[in-house]
């Protein structure tokens, strides 16, 4: 049996009381792998504030985040100096928060003017099993017949609204792809931002929002699936749990996505006494099945299900 635990949203500067890593690390069996997908630091908003408008740069800001990540003992238990030296190996994307703001577009201005250097920080931090290399999406095979797809939504992305909008950029289209074509019969897929259909009410920053990239993805995960192969995709950003059978979203192909975010998060933002989430979630991959638990304090994160590797159904 191979465990991959998953997790993402970690604002530990504002509740860091109120975190998910100690449960994380008393799981046993422990977990195999790590998987972050994205928000795993957050600037305060002043910082990310003075990192667009150019007044500061982003090791200023960004690396009191990662050491203060790295100086909770749990976290640290978990994964030791972020290089698997803990018993658990570590992979990890990023998403708007650790790439220094809201929202963004790294594509963009004014973040094309920093985003190398961003990207170096967060390598030298959280590179995990996947490093030493220059970027951020990578490819391992944890396990017989497994391959972990992690792709950076961030770096390249560009507006919807763009006249070429792109998600991942051509040269990781392409590279996303051709992972995709490779034998291993089970990809695990991490991505910081949802497919899109299934997060929630008004998704502003789904994969279905970059159509033609949307469909190209599509039609490979269907031609690859007839011929025996299965596609789970894990993401994060909408603090709070999930799954997705998106062969009945409006997507409409066999794609299994969980989501699990929330890891050190309130229900409401900047409200003090409302619910820690706690967020976080376990896969065990087997040979015929995947059993799929969710965690967190409120029941509406809560879920344990099975899904059958032949038939794809949860």
């Amino acid at each position: 049996m191979l465990r991959v635990a998953i997790a993402s949203c970690c604002k530990l500067w504002q509740d860091p009381k109120h975190h998910a890593w100690g449960r994380l690390a008393a799981e046993h069996p422990r977990p195999d792998w790590l998987l972050l997908l994205g928000d795993n630091v957050y600037l305060q908003k002043r910082h990310a504030r003075a990192l667009t408008t150019g007044r500061t740069r982003p090791r200023a800001v960004l690396t009191p985040e990662y050491e203060r990540l790295f100086a909770e003992p749990s976290f640290r238990s978990i994964v030791g100096n972020g290089r698997g030296g803990a018993g658990t190996r570590l992979l990890a994307t990023w998403d708007d928060h650790d790439f220094g703001g809201d929202d963004v577009n790294g594509a963009e201005a004014p973040y094309l003017d920093y985003r190398d250097e961003t990207r170096a920080l967060f390598l030298e931090y959280l590179a995990g099993a996947g490093g030493p290399r220059n970027r951020i999406n990578c490819s391992v095979t944890p396990a017989r017949g497994v391959r972990i797809i992690v792709t950076d939504g961030r770096f390249d992305r560009t507006a919807p609204q763009a006249s070429h909008p792109t998600m991942f950029g051509a040269q990781q289209e392409a590279w996303v792809i051709d992972e995709l074509a490779r034998p291993e019969p089970l990809k695990i897929i991490v991505s910081g931002s949802c497919l899109g259909p299934g997060a929630k009410k008004r998704y502003q920053q789904g994969w279905d929002l970059y159509p033609a990239w949307l469909e190209r993805f599509r039609t490979a995960i269907l031609r690859h699936h007839a011929a025996g192969r299965r596609h789970l995709m894990v993401s994060g950003d909408i603090h709070r749990n999930r799954i997705v059978d998106h062969a009945r979203s409006v997507a409409r192909f066999p794609l299994l996505e969980v989501i699990s975010s929330g890891v050190c998060r309130r229900r409401k933002n900047w409200n003090p006494w409302s619910t820690p989430l706690q967020n976080y979630g376990l896969l065990d991959v087997r040979t015929a099945s995947i059993d799929i638990q969710l965690k967190g304090n409120l029941p509406r994160d809560q879920r344990r299900v099975k899904v059958d590797r032949e038939s794809w159904r949860l």
